[in-house]
């Protein structure tokens, strides 16, 4: 992935949408270390700032039950028992899976910046606990995390990108001539020095295929796979048979363009894969891509099914077995990506869930401050990603927050010595990650991420979900 400017439409459209809330400038930040203690500051203070829940996860609201008595009685320090408090080590990746330095985290009065491998520590932290990110800057981004627990998260802000590089694709189809009426040749790359995102084809009449690849750890040079299936597809473009695979080592460097012939024609056998794509409220199915997967960071596409619930196509008897199945559904009022990774020969059944609904505030709020609420309802069962984006760099920093409940504010900044701008205009939707807990969901990338689901395979889980709502323009207070 590489850095690119805002875009503010509600979805970027395509196979992907990256929320792209700003850049790896950063700022300057203390670097102290405040510990926390017992008694009257630590015990309030620890539940003032807990975020309460509402709903099916209220993982923080009721720890508040069993101090009631002693916050009545204004928590007499020489009586309390000291708060528990531990460090926190953890590490911050941007959304390409490389480590993010020079990001402020700041905890319950803590602060401090991360290391060149991404790496933070904050000492005297009572779980649970909100941790904010961010970075200033011409694209100062905020993102706040509420409810932690972990003494080692691993946090992939939205927006913030390492840079990255570009290379072209290209080569002959040997043997062949001129592809064949009713023939495709579709084009992968499979990262090996570091993540690779990259895919290319060659059309009917083509004497080669052409495409590009992005890429970000390894430098302006990195070491990739390229893998080239030769398909049969019917007059609808559905695939009948596999006339060709070709796989080689490519070399990509940033600005140039690999050169890889590529030699189609053996035969690939198939095994028929079967399935259906069910949309849940109300939604339309806009497609089902299906990948050929290699291992977990690499899938090769051979088909896209415009529009049908039922899936039955021939997959190629190539990498590791199992397939890919990504499907994506659009509301009245937001979008959603669904995927599934399954073995070639059982059926599979696929499920996309409907976007949350936007309550509060009101389409064009004016005057809205950080004590006001923000609120949704439905989605799929996870966690909640609400995201307010500027209208401009004046107007203030982007901002993010991740909640396990349905309910949020605007983060405060200023831990961070930012500010939000007098009477800044801002945009804002929330994105819902489905998972099986808020501790698996808080540790992926939440992006939409389309045929980016492998960037990041140690976070990414098998199957899963992200429902991404409309947008609502709201004016801050002046």
């Amino acid at each position: 992935m590489h850095d690119r400017p805002r875009d503010r439409n509600d979805y970027d459209g395509g196979e992907r949408i990256v929320l792209p809330l700003g850049r790896e400038d950063v700022m300057e930040g203390r670097r102290d270390r405040i510990g926390r203690s017992g008694g009257k500051g630590a015990v309030c203070r620890g539940l003032d700032e807990a975020p309460g829940r509402r709903g099916r996860w209220r993982i923080v609201g009721r720890i508040a039950v069993g101090l009631l008595a002693v916050l009545l009685v204004g928590c007499p320090s020489a009586v309390d028992p000291p708060a528990t408090t531990v460090t926190v080590e953890g590490r911050v990746l941007a959304v390409d899976g490389t480590p993010l330095a020079g990001v402020l985290a700041h905890a319950q009065g803590a602060l401090t910046t991360t290391e060149a491998d991404g790496a933070f520590r904050l000492e005297g932290i009572a779980p649970p606990y909100t941790l904010t990110l961010g970075s200033g800057g011409a694209d100062a981004w905020v993102h706040a995390y509420e409810g932690l627990t972990s003494t080692a998260p691993l946090l992939v802000p939205t927006g913030p990108t390492s840079g990255g590089y570009v290379a072209g694709l290209t080569g002959t189809l040997l043997g062949l001539g001129a592809l064949p009426d009713g023939e495709r040749v579709f084009v992968g790359v499979e990262g090996i020095s570091a993540p690779v995102l990259g895919y290319g084809s060659a059309p009917v009449g083509a004497t080669s295929y052409s495409g590009s690849a992005t890429w970000s750890r390894s430098g302006a040079t990195a070491l990739a796979r390229l893998h080239a299936l030769r398909i049969q597809i019917d007059a609808e473009g559905r695939p009948l048979a596999y006339f060709g695979y070709h796989t080689s080592d490519v070399a990509l460097v940033h600005g140039a363009t690999a050169t890889t012939d590529v030699l189609l024609n053996q035969p690939v056998a198939d095994s028929r894969l079967e399935g259906t794509v069910a949309v849940a409220g109300g939604g339309t199915l806009a497609g089902t891509h299906l990948m050929a997967r290699f291992g977990a960071s690499f899938g090769l596409p051979f088909y896209v099914e415009p529009a049908a619930t039922a899936v039955s196509v021939p997959a190629p008897a190539i990498g590791d077995g199992s397939v890919l199945v990504v499907a994506e559904a659009t509301y009245a009022h937001g979008k959603t990506l669904a995927w599934t990774s399954v073995p070639v020969g059982p059926t599979f059944a696929l499920e996309v869930p409907p976007p949350p609904q936007l309550l509060a505030p009101v389409p064009d709020a004016a005057g809205v401050t950080t004590a006001d609420e923000f609120r949704v309802e439905g989605g799929p069962a996870g966690a909640r990603l609400f995201v307010w984006r500027p209208a401009a760099a004046a107007d203030g920093p982007a901002l993010a927050l991740t909640t396990a409940g349905d309910t949020a504010r605007l983060p405060d900044v200023t831990p961070l010595g930012l500010a939000l701008g007098p009477g800044g205009r801002y945009s804002w939707s929330v994105h819902a990650v489905a998972a099986e807990n808020y501790a698996a969901a808080i540790s992926a990338p939440l992006i939409d991420r389309g045929l980016l689901v492998l960037m990041l395979p140690e976070t990414v889980p098998q199957d899963g979900a992200i429902a991404t709502t409309s947008n609502r323009n709201l004016t801050l207070a002046p």
